[in-house]
């Protein structure tokens, strides 16, 4: 992660599976979202960054901000 070269620090992560409708033309099916929380820290400044893996579209997004809802938004959640 480029955070890290700048001197951000993991301090909290988590990972979840979410099932998402599937996207046409496979719209019956489920599809599998991995989303990962990255909680960092900076002195004493925090940062939160989300990663999605898409099953279904075979992508990966990615978006940080200082608060966790604006990295949440940017992601179009």
């Amino acid at each position: 992660m480029e955070l890290n070269r700048q001197g951000w620090e993991v301090i909290e992560k988590q990972s979840r599976v979410e099932s998402r409708p599937g996207l046409k033309p496979y719209q019956n099916l489920k599809r599998e979202v991995q989303v990962v929380k990255y909680r960092l820290s900076k002195n004493e400044q925090f940062y939160f960054c989300f990663v999605e893996y898409d099953s279904q579209l075979d992508t990966i997004r990615e978006s940080c901000a200082d608060g966790e809802k604006e990295a949440r938004e940017h992601l179009g959640r």
